[in-house]
Parts: C-alpha cells; structure tokens; sequence
C-alpha cells in the first residue's frame, strides 16, 4: 500500500513539473499582452510599454542551453 502511495504522489509531482514546463512564466505571459490591440488602448503605456518589454528582453534575448552547445 505504501508503495502505490508513493508511486501515485511520484507521478502526481511529474505531472505538475511537467505542466510547469509548457507555459510561460505569468510575468511574460501577462508582458505578451503587447500583441492585442486591446493592450494599446489602454492608459499608462509608456511605463507599462517598458516593464513588458524588460521582462520579455530578459525571457528571451539570452543565451539558452541548447544541447551541448549555448545558442
């Protein structure tokens, strides 16, 4: 029984990891609001323009680990 217990709290925790893995980040996803023409009538654009833009900038312009290689 305790067994079962541990496998099925293993596969629960992979599980979770793994949908953790398969979406952005709230920050980037809330800063890729930026491509709906909503985002650009709303107020405050300038600041709000510039914070999205950091937290993308440092999402992706990076190098990542690709392989055995940096890209």
């Amino acid at each position: 029984m305790v067994n079962v217990k541990f496998q099925c709290v293993f596969v629960i925790d992979k599980l979770i990891y793994e949908l953790g893995n398969c979406f952005f980040f709230h920050e980037l996803m809330h800063a890729l609001r930026v491509v709906y023409l909503q985002y650009w009538l709303g107020l405050d654009l300038e600041t709000s323009f510039q914070l999205h833009l950091d937290v993308i900038k440092d999402a992706y312009c990076v190098p990542k680990k690709c392989g055995p290689k940096e890209v």
